[in-house]
């Protein structure tokens, strides 16, 4: 990710001369100008190899969030496949023109420091790779709680992502929870780290009540086992993952993709509820204080014990790689 931070700003920087004339007051008619002002010259060189996938990519993964500049930016983009490296010297008066989106490269950089590869692919975790992920995707499982960091298996997780609307996400989480359980379970080998205390022997407690068939003892379970890890984060930290008066859900574009992909489905799970409350108001999706102030069929169900599970699971294995 370094490299399309360092596109960005050398894009910026070309902009100098230009930037002083306009006063930065239209990118978009910057970058036009640009352009056509080193067309003869772009017109001689090679193309800038993988700039183009790297900006789309990033800029992709903050269009709801930025869609003002994503707007401005993203034709200018399209373009790049045909761009060179410009061998002049180049001004750093400008790099302001793009100091948010450095940015936001600074945030997928952070991100790309996990796991070893430095290619896109490698940006998402292992049962992820070889599938065509898109972000808003990603959002549309957050939004009812449900992650697909690490575990499940690849045609779970792709078959989720895939889902046309909620009754598919249901209708699988309920029929693949065998396979689940066996997936949580073989990662959690993995789940490691004094900060987890006894959650994981505690998680593999409830997959075993799940394999007997006692969802509602392994939902209660994990519900607690999630609350614990949470407990164990820093006090903003766990007000930033939890809290629905702290954070909306707009800011949750704001986090590196690990972290989105782990806690944004926390923060939906963490929605407020009054257990006062009747039963048409009871989320039918896991959700973490309905399932300690409230028994209700609405809530406690064979899917949402398989969410909680994922979450579960997913948290362990986001903390072990904190301290890795």
């Amino acid at each position: 990710m370094a490299i399309a931070r360092n596109a960005i700003l050398e894009l910026a920087a070309a902009t100098s001369g230009l930037a002083e004339r306009t006063g930065l007051l239209d990118l978009s008619s910057v970058l036009e100008a640009w352009q056509a002002s080193f067309a003869p010259v772009i017109q001689q060189l090679d193309p800038i190899d993988g700039m183009r996938a790297n900006l789309q990519e990033i800029l992709g993964q903050f269009a709801e969030r930025h869609q003002g500049l994503h707007q401005q930016l993203w034709g200018a983009v399209e373009g790049l496949a045909a761009m060179p490296k410009i061998d002049i010297a180049w001004s750093t008066g400008v790099e302001v023109v793009v100091s948010q989106f450095a940015e936001m490269a600074d945030a997928w950089a952070r991100t790309a420091s996990v796991w070893p590869s430095s290619t896109l692919e490698q940006l998402y975790p292992r049962n992820l790779q070889g599938l065509d992920v898109a972000v808003a995707g990603l959002q549309r499982l957050a939004d009812v709680g449900i992650t697909v960091y690490e575990v499940p298996r690849r045609e779970i997780a792709a078959a989720l992502l895939a889902a046309p609307d909620n009754a598919a996400l249901r209708s699988i989480l309920d029929s693949t929870i065998p396979q689940i359980a066996q997936d949580c379970d073989e990662a959690l080998d993995r789940a490691t780290g004094h900060s987890l205390g006894e959650a994981v022997p505690f998680t593999r407690q409830a997959i075993a009540a799940i394999r007997n068939g006692h969802h509602a003892a392994a939902q209660a379970l994990l519900a607690s086992t999630l609350d614990h890890l949470i407990q164990t984060l820093p006090q903003q930290r766990r007000a930033t993952y939890t809290s629905h008066k702290l954070t909306q859900r707009a800011d949750l574009l704001e986090w590196d993709l690990r972290t989105f992909m782990v806690m944004g489905p926390v923060w939906h799970a963490y929605q407020q509820f009054d257990g006062r409350a009747g039963s048409a108001l009871i989320p039918q999706t896991f959700a973490r204080h309905a399932t300690a102030h409230r028994v209700s069929s609405h809530q406690f169900s064979q899917r949402n014990t398989t969410q909680a599970l994922l979450l579960v699971t997913a948290v362990c294995l986001f903390l072990t790689d904190e301290t890795s």
